[in-house]
């Protein structure tokens, strides 16, 4: 397999690989993601592999709007779509409850919940607008080496073992990872902090600026 380096002009060669059942590195705002159709089995098996990736570690799934997010899970909270409403699009990934079977057991490593985001990458959005589907979107590295922020270092870790990489600027990265949160009963969990610190989250949800 020759891996293709893909300009933003060509998001629709991107989007017709991924629905292929292709991998496809791409941006979102935070850092490069390796990603595959949530729904196709075999790329998520073979994400796993290729990633070196604890098969119990579960994805992330990208979604392009809140309303997408919404219909896929009508049991959301008041709480949910109000953290949603003020930092979507956006670096925070919410972990929903999901009922038995929607997702494949390659996404939720046998949890069940998910991990969920609209990223604040408008190119990204337009991705999964084209393939027509969210995608899982786990960094694009190796278990346990740091992300790739340019193309240059897919390039050296994933030549020719995934189908493209669509490139951007460097700059356009927070290079900080999202947030991850879940709510309870018990409040805001926050269990990864990230490019939205916990202070903001908690006034997001308070309604305060």
């Amino acid at each position: 397999m020759k891996t293709q380096y893909l300009t933003s002009k060509q998001l629709s060669k991107a989007a017709h690989l991924l629905q292929e059942g292709q991998l496809v590195a791409f941006p979102t705002e935070t850092i490069y993601a390796l990603g595959a159709v949530a729904s196709n089995r075999q790329a998520l098996r073979q994400l796993y592999e290729i990633k070196q990736r604890p098969k119990d570690k579960a994805l992330i799934v990208l979604f392009a709007s809140q309303d997408e997010v919404e219909n896929h899970f009508p049991t959301l909270t008041s709480k949910h779509k109000a953290l949603m409403t003020k930092f979507w699009p956006g670096p925070l990934t919410i972990v929903l409850p999901v009922s038995d079977g929607f997702f494949a057991s390659e996404v939720t490593a046998g949890k069940e919940t998910v991990a969920v985001r609209v990223p604040g990458n408008s190119l990204t959005r337009q991705l999964i607008r084209k393939v027509g589907e969210p995608l899982v979107a786990p960094s694009a590295n190796r278990s346990g080496q740091a992300p790739a922020t340019t193309c240059e270092e897919i390039k050296e870790v994933f030549d020719d073992q995934i189908a493209a990489a669509l490139c951007v600027s460097e700059e356009d990265f927070l290079k900080q990872a999202s947030t991850i949160v879940e709510l309870s009963s018990g409040g805001l969990e926050v269990l990864r902090e990230g490019a939205i610190p916990t202070e903001k989250l908690l006034k997001g949800l308070e309604g305060k600026s």
